[in-house]
């Protein structure tokens, strides 16, 4: 998505309706292009696919209007990019670019990086920095590691991130790289944490009232298994992950009682609470005002999700982006990049 000020332009790189259906509700008048692939003129030999080699079209077809809208960007926009993470993911097959389906999406997203002043980069830290070093020759690039747990929070999601400036554009002004004003302002990542996963248990009683799983009984087949396994294996736990078999991926909360990773089919068991958590609750440990709570402390209205299914609330929490670490790297572009 492409920022200023406002959101003005949201490309979906994922065919996912749920992931649509809220930006529609977030932004009601702005443009939703619902597929990234469609913001390019497919080059005659898509197998070789290179970014700068990609010509973007004038309009491509919008959610929100529901017809052909204008795709207006600007040099001074500020870029926010996560193109999928699975291709390098430890949770993936690892198949990196030689994928040439999700080399694709990034190429595209890419290709917006080109035109920007600036843009903010996100992806798991195996992510292939050669690919950007080749297609950002025109960018400096300032680059880091984040992870919910540097602040309070009690979620694993290590990801790396970049600011990428063009260098005819923008410039850094500050004595510090972003990697080390994150080590000066942010706890490390082996912080005593003061709170556990148990914190994002906040989901109202009208919430549980809607949700069918109330007990271990009330689990499907599969799940109802993986858990059996779970309390049998590792019955010193409190928090397991019933999208994995324990006999395969023992995914329970971490050394420090923070969540695990979370994944686009991480399914949570509290042995506290006696019950899934909710995706709303899953959401929120990300940072999104999905539950009043978190709302609250956020100062913001809820997000209304009571139309979405838990798996597609599942879903786009295992591929969203960590609120506070995207929020330290905004606030330092904003800080510290400059016009030339």
């Amino acid at each position: 998505m492409f920022l200023s000020g406002l959101i003005r332009l949201a490309a979906q790189v994922e065919k996912n309706r749920a992931c649509v259906k809220l930006c529609k509700e977030l932004e009601p008048s702005q443009c939703i292009f619902p597929d990234i692939l469609k913001l390019v003129e497919t080059p005659g030999d898509s197998d070789n696919w290179t970014p700068s080699k990609l010509k973007l079209v004038k309009e491509a077809y919008c959610a929100q209007h529901n017809k052909m809208c204008k795709i207006e960007t600007s040099k001074d926009d500020c870029g926010l990019l996560g193109a999928p993470c699975i291709l390098f993911s430890k949770y993936g097959k690892r198949e990196g670019f030689q994928n040439l389906e999700g080399k694709k999406l990034h190429d595209v997203s890419t290709r917006f990086q080109q035109r920007s002043g600036v843009s903010l980069h996100e992806n798991v830290p195996d992510f292939d920095e050669s690919y950007l070093t080749k297609n950002l020759k025109s960018h400096s690039i300032q680059r880091t590691l984040l992870d919910p747990r540097q602040f309070g929070h009690p979620n694993r999601r290590l990801r790396s991130w970049r600011i990428c400036l063009h260098n005819k554009l923008k410039v850094w002004k500050c004595d510090l790289s972003l990697s080390e004003l994150a080590d000066v302002l942010l706890a490390p990542l082996d912080v005593k944490l003061a709170l556990d996963h148990s914190c994002y248990l906040t989901a109202s009683r009208a919430d549980l009232m809607t949700h069918s799983v109330f007990s271990d009984k009330d689990l499907q087949g599969s799940q109802q298994k993986h858990l059996a396994l779970f309390q049998a294996k590792l019955p010193d736990k409190q928090l397991y992950d019933l999208s994995a078999n324990p006999n395969k991926r023992r995914r329970v909360e971490t050394k420090e009682s923070a969540l695990p990773c979370l994944t686009t089919s991480s399914t949570l068991w509290s042995e506290k609470a006696g019950r899934l958590m909710l995706g709303k609750e899953q959401l929120h440990s990300l940072g999104y005002p999905s539950t009043n709570i978190g709302a609250q402390a956020a100062r913001v209205d809820p997000v209304n999700l009571d139309n979405f299914t838990e798996a597609s609330l599942r879903r786009m929490s295992g591929n969203g982006m960590s609120l506070p670490c995207a929020g330290f790297v905004l606030l330092m572009a904003v800080l510290f990049v400059e016009d030339k």
